[in-house]
């Protein structure tokens, strides 16, 4: 017989307050990130995962790949006033 559970007794539940560690580098801040340091997933995957998470804080981002260096940084995207 089905039976209600707590979410939390769960093996596979992810409470949602929980953030990706990567979230840090959406706080307007530029940074300066080195691949296989700061974060190991290919560049193009990192960068899409970035975005990804600064569409859903309601952010963009902007990144430049110079020299070996990610340079990543999130802002509001705040229409210009008339």
């Amino acid at each position: 017989m089905a039976q209600h559970t707590d979410p939390a007794k769960v093996p596979w539940y992810r409470a949602p307050t929980v953030q990706p560690p990567e979230t840090r580098y959406l706080d307007g801040k530029a940074w300066e990130l080195i691949p296989g340091v700061d974060f190991t997933s290919p560049l193009p995957s990192f960068r899409a995962k970035m975005w990804k998470l600064a569409t859903a804080h309601g952010l963009s981002i902007q990144t430049r790949f110079i020299n070996g260096v990610l340079y990543l940084r999130a802002y509001e995207d705040v229409p210009p006033t008339p």
